[in-house]
């Protein structure tokens, strides 16, 4: 099978695929070639693929008191290689089949922390992890009125959720990113695309 995408100019031959566990995740193993920059097409590769499905992020920010709304979490994987397993991190959520980015977002900022949305803006889109899942990323930054959310406590209770929610001004979570503070990735991004935004002036 060929497949060639238009964005590229190379091709890629699958030559067989299956499914190796479905639960939570998907994972899929294939065997497949592709071109090679010098010409020719690489050897047999054997390749796992995470599917995830994608996800909306936002960075929670009141304008008025400077301040950015992170959210406070247990994480096993990190806390399983003896990393803290609590972290610091922005509201999240993967999308429902067919829902907006954007609806996604609202509803997911709402769960996490109590507050809505006052104004939602695409910051960028990426890939969490490109050489293993196929999860894409929408990020945004959410304009909200934040008085009052410092220390809630939220989640969504059928899912086990506990969650809270923690305040920093701009400059506190600038310098936490610096120190190691914000391990985890998206977040990290978001406020750093913010900061670079603010000096710019666009937003």
């Amino acid at each position: 099978m060929q497949n060639r995408d238009a964005r590229n100019t190379m091709p890629v031959e699958v030559l067989s695929r299956r499914t190796i566990m479905d639960d939570f995740f998907v994972i899929e193993e294939v065997y497949l070639r592709h071109g090679r920059f010098d010409g020719g097409m690489t050897g047999k590769l054997r390749r796992l693929r995470l599917i995830r499905g994608d996800a909306a992020a936002c960075l929670p920010y009141d304008p008025r008191r400077k301040r950015f709304f992170l959210v406070e979490q247990f994480r096993w994987p990190p806390y399983s290689i003896g990393e803290p397993g609590w972290l610091l991190e922005i509201p999240a959520g993967l999308l429902s089949p067919g829902e907006a980015p954007e609806v996604c977002m609202a509803r997911e900022l709402e769960e996490e922390t109590g507050m809505r949305a006052e104004k939602l803006t695409p910051l960028l889109t990426f890939f969490s992890t490109p050489g293993g899942s196929t999860e894409r990323i929408f990020l945004f930054t959410a304009e909200v009125e934040g008085s009052g959310a410092e220390g809630r406590l939220a989640g969504a209770p059928e899912e086990n959720e506990d969650i809270k929610v923690r305040s920093f001004t701009y400059e506190e979570a600038f310098k936490m990113v610096w120190e190691g503070r914000i391990r985890d990735g998206k977040t990290i991004l978001a406020i750093l695309a913010f900061k670079d935004r603010i000096l710019k002036g666009n937003l």
